[in-house]
């Protein structure tokens, strides 16, 4: 952890003093900082006050003192002129992640997330006068009202989920750095940090987790951020369902000549990288269908399979739940959306979030019908009566077309009487809507999205591809 410099020892509290000439200038621009010129492997090292010495004159009575770091301190200078320094230049403060020494990583890392908090209070937020700093604590002050202001942290987590020996990552996308990462998320206000793991797993893969054990914490500068660290197990299985169906009854559907349509909904984007598609090679995204609806018809990308064609997710979605509250009519964004190419194609399948929001509600809006997967597990009817709610809500006030198109049984295993009882469960609650095509436990299905495939592309002999091309073809008998 980057935070590890020992032997080194990092002093955090506020006792400035004044700089020699061996203490270390740390300065920052729109998320670089002043490394000298030199290969990317080499050790870093910042300037001095030495090295300014005979170029600023007032060099020893504008400063900010930061920290230290056993005898060795650091400062911002307000305003340097950077230019006096030739054989530094700014770099993405990224590059701090692996560079060495890593004691002066964590201070070029900690003084950045000071520096943006100075740079941040330069004005009161009460009244708008200059601020000044404290010259007995870190603290921020208004001379005009008295407002006081301190640095402040941002609680996040950040989640090992665990399934048996195997543990999700998830891929950043719509990023520069397209790493694979743990689950991470901010606290929200009101909630413990241990709901915090629950909802932020459910929101970014749509899992339920329990066992929750607290690892360690760690100061994240880079965000400003304090994470606290957890593993957890999953709680139930750890396939998404509806991203799967999604993906592979559209597919098949396609594969029987039926001009198909996926419109993946989720901000996740599983159905969009299930298809093989990155979103950032696109410039327009289901999130631009929301904002402008004559947009919709350009959104459409064809994919490599015939008939088969999807408007991509995009990070920018999770915006659009917030954006939405805010408008006239909003549930009928994506209704207005889909009216503009509805005609053109046999099936649109739409992938919904993991959470009842307002895309959902729009994506209900615009709907004829709902397919409802549920998976053969101990949990599988939990939430489902809040589903059935809000579907009769939704006829009843926004779309009085939408119907319940059917319940489909996945991860079926008939070895085991718990698979068997779910399915009957759901036939008792749905007696005429279960579909008689169930999909069973399949690793190739599985598989498949990692590469980029549907199961029918993927293994056109497994049984999973068997069971959705059973499943498309009894969705086509239904709707003649």
């Amino acid at each position: 952890m980057i935070q590890d410099i020992a032997p080194h020892t990092y002093h955090n509290e506020y006792k400035p003093s004044a700089p020699d000439k061996n203490s270390f200038i740390l300065a920052y621009e729109k998320g670089s900082i002043l490394l000298p010129h030199q290969e990317r492997e080499a050790d870093i090292y910042f300037p001095r006050f030495q090295d300014l010495e005979e170029k600023v004159s007032d060099l020893y009575s504008k400063y900010i003192y930061l920290f230290s770091i056993d005898d060795q301190r650091f400062y911002l200078i307000p305003e340097l002129d950077t230019t006096l320094l030739p054989d530094y230049e700014f770099q993405d403060i990224r590059n701090l992640r692996t560079a060495r020494p890593q004691h002066l990583a964590f201070a070029g890392v900690t003084g950045h997330q000071l520096f943006q908090w100075y740079s941040k209070r330069r004005f009161c937020g009460c009244c708008g006068k200059p601020m000044l700093h404290s010259q007995k604590e870190r603290m921020m002050e208004c001379p005009s009202c008295g407002n006081q202001e301190y640095p402040v942290l941002c609680p996040a987590v950040i989640v090992g989920i665990t399934n048996g020996d195997k543990i999700i990552l998830s891929k950043y996308e719509g990023r520069r750095f397209k790493r694979y990462a743990l689950i991470a998320g901010f606290a929200e206000i009101g909630e413990t940090i241990e709901e915090t793991v629950h909802r932020e797993v459910m929101e970014e893969v749509g899992l339920k987790v329990k066992n929750l054990r607290y690892y360690k914490s760690q100061p994240w500068s880079f965000s400003g951020t304090l994470l606290f660290g957890f593993f957890c197990d999953v709680n139930g299985d750890d396939t998404l369902s509806k991203t799967t169906t999604s993906v592979n009854l559209s597919s098949c559907l396609a594969y029987e000549n039926k001009k198909t349509l996926l419109i993946d909904c989720d901000p996740q984007g599983n159905s969009t990288s299930g298809l093989g598609i990155e979103k950032d090679d696109y410039e327009l995204s289901i999130y631009d269908c929301f904002v402008d609806s004559s947009k919709t018809k350009d959104a459409v990308i064809k994919t490599k399979y015939n008939n088969l064609y999807i408007i991509p997710s995009s990070s920018d979605l999770s915006a659009a739940e917030i954006e939405l509250a805010y408008e006239d009519k909003r549930e009928f964004f994506l209704k207005n959306a889909i009216d503009m190419i509805k005609e053109n194609f046999d099936y649109i399948i739409i992938d919904s979030p993991p959470a009842l929001g307002m895309i959902t509600i729009n994506i209900m809006t615009a709907s004829d019908s709902v397919l409802i997967p549920i998976q053969c597990e101990y949990y599988a009817l939990e939430g489902l009566s809040q589903l059935i709610t809000t579907i009769k809500t939704i006829k009843k006030k926004l779309n009085p077309q939408i119907e319940i198109e059917g319940v489909l049984g996945t991860m079926y295993d008939g070895r085991t009487n718990l698979s068997i009882q779910v399915l009957d469960e759901v036939k008792k609650y749905f007696p005429d809507k279960v579909y008689k095509t169930i999909i069973p436990r399949n690793v190739r299905l599985s598989e498949s999205p990692s590469f980029g495939e549907p199961i029918i592309n993927y293994d056109r002999t497994s049984k999973g591809a068997d069971a959705y091309m059973a499943l498309a073809k009894e969705v086509i008998r239904n709707n003649k």
